[in-house]
C-alpha cells in the first residue's frame, strides 16, 4: 500500500523500471539470498558486456553516443527541471541506463546519481536482453545482501546493526508509486528482488528485503501482514511490515513508511500502542516495550554504527548520544550554541552555523572557534575551502547576495560571485561526484548551474 507523504522523492521517472524495463509476464526471479540459491562465482551465463560483479542495480539498457558530445544534466532535489553541467557524454561512449524521465515533452535517459542525457537520433538505446536480466537479478541481489551484511558484521550491537541495515535498504530503494497507483510500475516491486536488485518496491518488497537482510545478519524477525492508513483519503489498505526482536523484546519496523526521510528514523522500533495509531493487524505481536519509541522522527547526523553513537542538535548545542541508551551522551559544542542547519564534517572537524556565525570544532569537542565570515546563510566545505553566502536585508541599498570563500581557518576571504537580481539568485550548492573526482556547483532560482571548484 502507499505510505504517508514523504519529504523527498528519489526518483521521478515515469514508471522508472516498469515502463521500459520488462513485460509483467516475465518470470519473477527470487533473490538468491532469499531463496538460499548459490550464484555462480563469476556470474557465468551473464553477458560480460552488461554484468559487473560490483553492480548495485539491474539496468534497463544502455546508450551509445554516435554523434557529438552530449551534455549531462542533473536533477536537484524534487525539481522536475534539469540543470546542465559542464560534463558530457563523449562520442563513442556507452553507459548503462536505469530508466527514463519526461521533461517538457522531451525524453531523458537516467544514468546513475541523478544524471541524465537527452534522447536524440545520435543517442542509440539498447534494451537489456531478458536472458541477461534473469541472470543478473539473483547475482545483484546476492551481491547487495552480502555486502551490506558484511558491513553490519563489523558493528558491535544489534540495535546499531538494525539501524545500519534499515538505513542502507531505505537509501537503496525508492517507492514504486506507479505500481501502487495502477499506472505502470514493475511487478517485481512486490518482491525482495525488486527492492534489492532494482531499487524499487512497494510494502511487501520492502518488508521481504528487510527480512532477508536481518535473517542473514542473525537478527530475529518476521513479517506481519495487516492494513494501514496513510492519510491519503483511501482509508485502510493492505500493508506489510516487520517485527524485530531485540534484547528479548519485539518491536515494529516499517521500512516502507520509514523511507524517504533524510537523517531521520521513522516507524523504527515502535511498540504496539504507537504503531496502532495508523496500522492494524490481527495476530498477537507482544510488542509492548516503548524503550526506543523516541527514535520515531528523531533527527540525527554523523551516525557511527560501529561505535553505536549519533550526533543530535539540541536547543543548546550538539550532543553525541549512545544509540542504545539516550541517557548516555556527551556535549560536542560549547554551551549555549544555538545551531541551525545540518553541520558538515570534514577531515575530523565539524563545521556548523549558529546565531553568532559559522563555527568549527573537533569531532571530539576539542578546539572550538568562531570563523570570521560575518552573517552566514549557507555554507559548504570543499577542497580545502569554506564556501558561504552572505546576505543582509537593507531597504536603503541595492539588492546584493554574496557568495564568498575562505580558507578553513577563516583566512584569505574572497568573493566568488555577487548576485544583484532576485530573479537570478543563489538557491543552493550542488556536489557532483565522478569516481575520484568531485565538482562543486551553485545553482540558481532560474535553473542555472555554475561550476565553482573541482578536484
Amino acid at each position: 500500500m502507499g505510505r504517508e507523504t514523504m519529504g523527498r522523492i528519489k526518483w521521478l521517472f515515469l514508471g522508472l523500471i516498469g515502463t521500459i524495463l520488462l513485460s509483467t509476464t516475465a518470470p519473477v526471479v527470487a533473490s538468491a539470498a532469499a531463496a538460499g540459491a548459490t550464484a555462480s562465482p563469476a556470474g557465468a551465463g551473464c553477458d560480460a558486456s552488461w554484468y559487473e560483479k560490483s553492480m548495485a542495480y539491474v539496468p534497463t539498457g544502455r546508450i551509445t553516443n554516435k554523434g557529438q558530445a552530449q551534455p549531462i544534466e542533473v536533477q536537484i532535489d524534487n525539481d522536475t527541471a534539469l540543470y546542465k553541467t559542464n560534463a558530457t557524454l563523449s562520442y563513442g561512449s556507452t553507459v548503462k541506463v536505469y530508466g527514463t524521465l519526461k521533461v517538457n515533452g522531451s525524453t531523458y535517459y537516467a544514468l546513475q546519481d541523478d544524471k541524465f542525457v537527452k534522447a536524440s537520433t545520435n543517442v542509440k538505446f539498447e534494451a537489456l536482453p531478458e536472458k541477461v536480466r534473469n541472470c543478473m537479478e539473483p547475482l545483484i541481489s546476492e551481491h547487495n545482501v552480502n555486502l551490506w551484511v558484511a558491513e553490519a558484521s563489523k558493528i558491535k550491537t544489534p540495535i546499531a546493526k538494525l539501524a545500519y541495515l534499515f538505513t542502507t535498504l531505505t537509501d537503496h530503494v525508492a517507492y514504486d508509486y506507479a505500481l501502487y497507483e495502477g499506472t505502470g510500475g514493475n511487478m517485481r516491486s512486490h518482491t525482495s528482488t525488486g527492492a534489492l536488485a532494482y531499487g524499487m518496491a512497494v510494502c511487501d518488497g520492502y518488508a521481504s528485503a528487510l527480512q532477508v537482510l536481518l535473517t542473514k545478519a542473525g537478527i530475529v524477525n518476521k513479517t506481519i501482514t495487516g492494513s494501514a492508513n496513510n492519510g491519503s483519503g483511501r482509508g485502510y489498505e493492505a500493508h506489510m511490515w516487520n517485527l524485530v526482536k531485540l534484547d528479548g523484546f519485539w518491536y515494529h519496523v516499517d521500512s516502507t513508511w520509514g523511507d524517504n526521510y533524510i537523517d531521520q528514523f521513522h516507524y523504527f522500533l515502535l511498540p504496539d500502542q504507537d504503531m496502532g495509531r495508523n496500522h492494524k493487524w490481527s495476530v498477537k505481536t507482544y510488542a509492548t516495550n516503548d524503550k526506543y519509541a523516541y527514535f520515531d522522527r528523531l533527527e540525527v547526523f554523523n551516525m557511527d554504527y560501529v561505535n553505536g553513537t549519533y550526533d543530535e542538535i539540541r536547543a543548546d548545542g550538539i550532543y553525541r548520544v549512545q544509540l542504545a541508551d539516550k541517557k548516555k551522551f556527551t556535549r560536542i559544542t560549547p554551551a549555549n550554541d544555538r545551531v541551525y542547519r545540518r553541520p558538515q564534517i570534514d577531515n575530523g572537524t565539524m563545521y556548523y552555523l549558529t546565531d553568532r556565525g559559522l563555527k568549527r570544532v573537533g569531532e571530539d569537542g576539542s578546539d572550538p572557534r568562531l570563523i570570521p565570515t560575518g552573517v552566514t546563510n549557507d555554507f559548504i566545505v570543499f577542497n580545502g575551502h569554506i564556501y558561504y553566502t552572505h546576505f543582509i536585508v537593507s531597504f536603503d541599498s541595492p539588492y546584493e547576495f554574496h557568495l564568498n570563500k575562505t580558507d578553513l581557518d577563516g583566512s584569505n576571504p574572497a568573493s566568488v560571485h555577487t548576485f544583484t537580481d532576485p530573479d537570478h539568485n543563489f538557491s543552493g550548492f550542488y556536489l557532483m561526484n565522478n569516481g575520484a573526482h568531485s565538482t562543486l556547483y551553485y545553482y540558481t532560482n532560474d535553473h542555472e548551474l555554475v561550476q565553482v571548484d573541482s578536484y
